[in-house]
Order: structure tokens, then C-alpha cells, then sequence
């Protein structure tokens, strides 16, 4: 879910879509979610910051593009 969607605020669809996307893409490069949490709001919460990490093995430009 989007932060905008998490927030309960008003949101671009298109918008929200390409985060999806970032999401996605960030799964296909490392097999794993960028955001992860005990509990749902813990999981919220880290999608709210937006704070994640992508391991060395990443390509910079497939960084650049997450």
C-alpha cells in the first residue's frame, strides 16, 4: 500500500501505481519486501518513513530507478 493510501488521504491512483511498481521491482531484485514489520502498524509505520535498504548487490542504476 501506498503511504497516501496507509495515511487514509487522498490520493493519485497513478501515483500509488508506481509506488506498487517501486515495491514490486524492489521484490524482483532482491526477493524481498523493502518494507517488513511484526504487526501491521509496524509495517505501516515503515511504509509511512519510506526509510528501506537495498543490498550491495543491487546495480546502481536499478537502485537509481527503485
Amino acid at each position: 500500500m501506498a503511504p497516501e493510501i496507509v495515511l487514509k488521504k487522498d490520493y493519485s491512483g497513478f501515483a500509488a501505481d508506481v509506488w506498487s511498481m517501486g515495491v514490486v521491482l524492489h521484490l524482483m531484485l532482491t526477493g524481498t519486501y523493502p518494507f517488513k514489520g511484526s504487526t501491521e502498524r509496524e509495517l505501516y509505520l515503515k511504509i509511512v518513513k519510506g526509510v528501506f535498504v537495498m543490498p550491495d548487490s543491487v546495480p546502481s542504476d536499478a537502485r537509481r530507478l527503485v
